[in-house]
């Protein structure tokens, strides 16, 4: 995933998303088929909340 630098930086990127319970890394090996709606659910908050955040400054 390629963060967008006028939104956010990817350090921000990344501890948004582990405050929504996701570690993160520039790689992974795997990712099981079972998390990805999850994750996909907490990812799209964190870019909801880097947006409400931008839209406030």
């Amino acid at each position: 995933m390629e963060i967008d630098p006028a939104k956010a930086t990817a350090r921000a990127v990344c501890e948004e998303l582990l405050r929504n319970s996701i570690l993160s890394k520039e790689t992974h090996d795997t990712v099981a088929k079972e998390e990805l709606d999850w994750a996909f659910e907490r990812i799209k908050d964190v870019f909801e909340t880097m947006e409400r955040m931008n839209s406030a400054a």
